[in-house]
């Protein structure tokens, strides 16, 4: 697998890959505290509500067949808020059809990985961000903010929400490359998958 080089000071591994952000923007603590806050009052949004139409469980829409939960659309667009996107719900839905895609397409040329792949490849990802000042005071202002452990974020977050994509998107570009394919053409993909946010509220708020 090769290896990606990381610089906090210029981007920030997030929860779906990497997002680049201005250094000028936000320093490390300070982005991975704005992260932290909002991961935690949308993930525990579900407690402060009884209304379904607000639970962030709810699916706000549908791509190839995968449900989108609330939660993770929002979670998605804050993190294109802080890029300095200019629409962060549309940029956030959108690389949510890629990965969709890039899924799908794993599974098909049987490349997706394995439970043991993602478990390794969160532990070299916590062993790199931690393996510099910058990264350290990132993840630590992250997993505080959320109001996580360490072992919660790592061992479980990480593991079930970001891992997953953000591995399935570097075996893909590595299948490709391997067999002298072209890369995907995620502008096309965009335009391809037909599939539409639902969920009124969700707009509403971005």
């Amino acid at each position: 697998m090769r290896k990606i080089a990381i610089s906090l000071t210029l981007v920030v591994i997030l929860l779906f890959g990497i997002v680049a952000v201005n250094a000028s923007q936000k320093d490390p603590s300070s982005a991975g505290a704005w992260i932290g806050s909002a991961l935690r009052d949308i993930l525990s949004s579900n407690e402060r509500t009884l209304d379904s139409s607000e639970s962030p469980d709810r699916i706000v829409g549908t791509i190839l067949g995968e449900e989108i939960e609330a939660k993770d659309l929002e979670v998605r667009a804050k993190l294109f808020e802080l890029a300095g996107s200019d629409n962060p719900l549309e940029d956030a839905w959108d690389s949510m059809k890629v990965q969709a895609y890039e899924k799908q397409f794993a599974e098909e040329h049987n490349i997706y990985p394995t439970e043991k792949e993602i478990i390794e490849f969160t532990e070299k990802q916590r062993a790199l961000v931690e393996s510099t000042p910058d990264g350290k005071a990132y993840s630590k202002a992250v997993i505080e903010a959320a109001g996580m452990t360490e072992d919660e974020y790592w061992n479980d977050y990480k593991i079930r929400k970001e891992s997953p994509a953000h591995l399935t998107s570097i075996k893909v570009a590595e299948y490709l490359e391997t067999n002298n394919l072209p890369e995907l053409d995620k502008e096309k993909i965009k335009e391809k998958v037909k599939a539409e946010i639902t969920d009124e509220k969700i707009k509403e708020k971005f």
